[in-house]
């Protein structure tokens, strides 16, 4: 039940009633229905009421826009979280590499007042009800904020992926938009089988695969806020470089994390040490959240208790995250393999290594999607660095296979 102002009229009260009345599942049902997800015809169920619920979100916000700033906010923040669930489901089903690939392209916007909305969801019906053995699942793009490319995707049960582009008219199918979307399509399928694409990108992309077990920091953080749960608040410090600190508390979103310079010192850190501190919380709350929503496995897919993220939800349980630059640096040095220095708030890496005898030298920044990993991912330290030193031996095997990289590296 969404809460009002007193100002709110009649017509918006209809409005409500009308959105109530259209909203088939909250998001705290939605995510508790993610979590039981065990087989296709229970995720294309979800995957309906996903977009019907967002749908009717996004119907009301364009109505009570500007009108009332407090149902605004709150329907705004409900969107988020059910798209995040939906997020969860395609992690749930979709390759990894896949997801990343499909998410370079802008946000699709609101499905409210799309004239295509029905053709889309009409389509998804109709091949999802054909109950064919051959399809996991069907997805309308949209409801995600992973998916960028085409209107829906069909994941078939050998792993096969199609891609479809729905049109509201005849005309619409033989547009330039509509020429250009199917032609994005069709160029992240030739990405992912060839490793290059010149219509996807600017310039082509070579990728080398590696198989690298990655592990999370789910077991702490689902001790730690159990821990808070139970007595109010409580932290651990991982692997010397990650403070996970939980609290419980009405006003979650509220959490000063200014605060934390006392406990910052009990653990050790130097007063020297970079550190950033963020709000795991805020997989539910980013304005600005393209690379949190599109490049990090989503909080709704965390192995941890589902009342713990139910809370989060509720925004009566709030996680902070403080990570130690300076320690991780540290860390990737002593691989021997890295150097890793601290630049103003970043993290740069160097890696030299020789090609036909000539010395080469490869260096990069941590931050963006990468750093998101580890801070809102919660990937433990010694899988981020394995990935850090895995990405620069992919750089060196391809310089040594195509020399002619180097004059791409000297001209960055």
């Amino acid at each position: 039940m969404l809460h009002t102002s007193r100002s709110f009229d009649s017509t918006r009260r209809k409005a409500i009633a009308d959105y109530e009345a259209s909203n088939p599942i909250s998001s705290e049902d939605a995510y508790r229905a993610l979590r039981a997800v065990d087989r296709p015809p229970t995720a294309q169920i979800l995957e309906a009421d996903l977009s019907a619920s967002i749908y009717a979100a996004e119907d009301l916000l364009l109505k009570v826009k500007g009108r009332d700033t407090s149902l605004e906010g709150g329907l705004r923040r409900e969107r988020k979280i059910l798209k995040r669930i939906a997020d969860g489901l395609a992690w749930k089903f979709f390759d990894e590499h896949f997801l990343l690939v499909s998410a370079r392209q802008q946000s699709p916007g609101f499905m409210a007042g799309k004239a295509g909305y029905q053709n889309e969801r009409h389509l998804v019906e109709l091949v999802s009800k054909l109950g064919l053995p051959q399809i996991s699942l069907v997805l309308q793009n949209d409801i995600t904020n992973v998916l960028r490319y085409t209107d829906i995707t069909i994941l078939g049960s050998n792993g096969a992926i199609i891609s479809y582009e729905v049109k509201s008219s005849p005309r619409g199918l033989r547009g330039s938009r509509a020429k250009r979307q199917a032609s994005r399509g069709d160029a992240i399928l030739e990405y992912l089988e060839s490793g290059a694409s010149k219509k996807l990108f600017s310039e082509p992309l070579r990728t080398v695969e590696h198989h690298l077990e990655r592990r999370y920091y789910w077991t702490q953080l689902d001790q730690v806020a159990s821990a808070a749960v139970r007595m109010g608040s409580a932290w651990q410090l991982v692997d010397g470089a990650m403070l996970i600190v939980a609290a419980s508390t009405p006003k979650a979103n509220h959490l000063e994390i200014q605060k934390f310079a006392g406990l910052i010192k009990k653990v050790g850190w130097l007063t020297s040490d970079v550190v950033d501190i963020g709000l795991l919380n805020n997989h539910f709350k980013f304005v600005h959240d393209d690379d949190i929503l599109r490049f990090i496995i989503p909080l709704t897919s965390f192995e941890i208790k589902p009342s713990l993220v139910v809370r989060m939800i509720r925004d009566t349980l709030g996680v902070v995250i403080i990570v130690n630059r300076t320690r991780v640096a540290q860390e990737l040095r002593r691989t021997g393999l890295l150097d890793a220095r601290i630049d103003g708030r970043d993290i740069m890496i160097k890696r030299c290594f020789h090609v036909k005898n000539l010395p080469v030298n490869t260096e990069g920044r941590v931050s963006g999607k990468r750093w998101n990993t580890l801070q809102y991912g919660l990937l433990t330290l010694p899988s981020f660095v394995q990935n850090m030193v895995a990405s620069h031996e992919a750089i060196e095997r391809d310089v040594q296979a195509y020399p002619e990289l180097l004059d791409e590296l000297s001209a960055s």
